[in-house]
């Protein structure tokens, strides 16, 4: 199976992280959160070094035999929600990824208070569940179990945009590393874990956090310079609504960078790590200053990052995280791996993390869940409808006022009030101004005017379709790649599911376009008024239909991808509801198209 590839900023491909350096990534970050866990409500810097001494303990188990918290069972479980998402964590705009996510959290909150996974979760149990070490509660934060208590079921999914509470604690940035690891790119890294911090996390602070994180790991876990990699995912930063305290404590701690190893009192000049913006910056304070990529190095690292008064498991979990992913497995202390607890669990996971990235998942150990249930059997199919009407005479007054209100919107970048006309009609998303000359929807808008990455993920989410064409060909991504929106087009490159040679593609258009012609033939000057449907959206999805309904016909064209690859093969079926036995169905392949049944409406 070749290793998965991924665009960096510049548009470059970069290769999925070496197994070493996902292994180190998990294992680190579990040697630092147990390193971390005997201090952590140490009142000084001076108390711990009184009492354990100021180099890194020889032993894991310094203080009493070496246990791991809730920072490291959230970890594991994030990792778990990617695995499961399978291939439709790449599909719609990372909602999937949300929905296993959050159904991974909830398995976590029942080994904490108890109760039926599979019920909390609405999702089958899997392994990780079932292992009893990680049912010990370890001082799990409030503000994640109050959240992803009000969430039990998944009838409901904290979001960016719909938040249940306004903590900024570090819950959601200590848990991110997973989402560095797994994305694509580095845009998605910060989409993934901004949005999945949000399930628990409401304040700004709290979610961004775990964006730059996220970012920093992919970075670094793919051969990129630690400062390198700090400085994009601080770009990605800056483009987001209300990061200037996360940004200005990303800042503060690099500026400590160039002073060399910091004291205790530097460290603790960052804040206490209760905040999710506090224990970003100590960890990226302590990576920055870290000697070298040697076990003694690594060891000394984690221990500053841990002897402060403050949040320690937790800042040492992420410096954990990151030194493994910068240096891999090897550079971790042996003698304290061997001391660690459930080791043979988070190395599990590290190996199936890396596996998944491959396409390999045992889907025994991680079956499939509620959100890609439907990416994964016959079953629902995701239905839009093709606007193909251009004429504004053919349109009631209030759809034609309602279009150009969405139209303004989207072209003042006024986002507000294009997500709130949206929800009242979700699938204008892919319209366009009716009569206008550029076809420009909402999502060429954003790529035109560099929204952010939030605005841009959301219209993903609403169904917006990365394939459709302007009047003159552009897509998004060319749109956004001409005006220099570069920190878009990771996000906007199409992801086609269905795979078909475009020059298949477009022969089966072709011939789909000439069944439509002939069906429509006796309506005077129709065809005049219609933009005619393109397939390409429909290889976004693995399964999708789109309805065009066709002005004097009282019906139209309902039609979908029945098969794809090598022999693909479009289905439409037609009919005027006012006509009895109209309906036809066609069958269209590269080839040509034939007319296979007759007169089922």
């Amino acid at each position: 199976m070749p290793v998965q590839t991924s665009a960096r900023h510049d548009g470059t491909l970069a290769e999925a992280p070496a197994l070493t350096r996902v292994r180190g990534c998990l294992l680190g970050g579990a040697l630092g959160d147990s390193l971390g866990e005997p201090v952590e409500f140490t009142r000084s810097a001076k108390e711990i070094f009184r009492r354990f001494g100021t180099s890194a303990p020889l032993k894991l188990g310094y203080a009493h035999g070496p246990v791991i918290t809730d920072d490291t069972q959230m970890t594991l479980f994030a990792a778990e929600g990617i695995i499961r998402a399978g291939e439709a964590r790449w599909d719609d705009g990372g909602v999937a990824l949300r929905r296993e996510v959050q159904a991974a959290f909830l398995r976590w909150l029942s080994t904490q208070q108890g109760g039926d996974s599979e019920w909390m979760a609405s999702s089958p149990a899997g392994w990780l569940v079932t292992e009893r070490g990680l049912h010990h509660r370890r001082a799990p934060g409030n503000t994640c179990l109050s959240a992803l208590q009000a969430q039990i079921g998944a009838k409901k999914l904290a979001t960016v945009t719909s938040v249940l509470n306004d903590s900024k604690g570090c819950g959601a940035v200590m848990r991110a590393a997973p989402f560095g690891l797994a994305a694509r790119t580095r845009e998605q890294a910060f989409g993934w874990a901004r949005d999945t911090g949000a399930i628990t996390h409401g304040h700004p602070s709290g979610y961004l956090s775990a964006a730059h994180f996220a970012a920093v790991v992919w970075g670094v876990s793919r051969d990129e310079a630690f400062l390198s990699s700090v400085e994009h995912a601080s770009a990605l930063l800056r483009g987001e609504r209300k990061h200037e305290e996360t940004t200005e404590a990303v800042s503060k701690a690099m500026s400590l960078v160039a002073g060399g190893l910091p004291s205790p009192s530097v460290i603790e000049s960052l804040g206490g790590a209760w905040v999710g913006e506090e224990a970003l910056a100590i960890a990226l304070l302590c990576v920055g200053t870290c000697q070298g990529g040697s076990p003694e190095a690594v060891a000394e690292a984690l221990w500053r990052s841990v002897a402060h008064a403050g949040d320690s498991d937790s800042t040492g979990s992420m410096v954990g995280n990151l030194l493994g992913a910068m240096y891999g497995v090897d550079a971790l202390p042996p003698r304290w791996l061997d001391d660690l607890e459930l080791v043979g669990v988070i190395d599990r996971v590290a190996c199936d993390l890396h596996s998944a990235l491959e396409g390999r998942v045992d889907e025994n150990a991680y079956p499939v869940g509620p959100a890609n249930h439907r990416a994964s059997t016959e079953e629902s199919p995701l239905d839009f409808e093709w606007l193909g009407i251009v004429q504004r005479g053919q349109y009631h007054q209030e759809v034609v006022e309602a279009r150009d209100a969405l139209a303004d919107a989207a072209k003042a970048y006024d986002w507000p009030k294009v997500f709130r006309l949206l929800e009242k009609n979700r699938g204008s998303v892919n319209g366009w101004r009716v009569g206008g000359t550029t076809w420009y929807g909402p999502l060429h808008q954003a790529a035109r005017g560099g929204a952010s990455a939030q605005v841009v993920e959301r219209l993903l989410d609403l169904g917006a379709w990365r394939t459709l064409k302007t009047a003159n060909g552009e897509l998004p991504i060319d749109i956004a790649r001409k005006h220099g929106h570069h920190h878009l087009l990771a996000l906007l490159e199409p992801r086609l599911v269905r795979h078909v040679d475009a020059g298949a593609l477009d022969r089966m258009q072709a011939h789909f376009h000439e069944v439509i012609r002939g069906r429509i033939a006796y309506l005077e000057g129709v065809l005049e008024a219609l933009r005619l449907p393109e397939l390409r959206p429909l290889t976004e999805y693995r399964r999708a239909t789109l309805w065009f309904a066709v002005p004097g016909m009282y019906g139209g064209f309902h039609f979908w991808l029945a098969a794809d690859a090598a022999t693909p093969r479009l289905v439409s079926e037609s009919w005027c509801r006012i006509a009895g036995g109209s309906g036809e169905r066609h069958e269209v392949t590269p080839e040509g198209a034939r007319l296979v049944e007759e007169g089922f409406v």
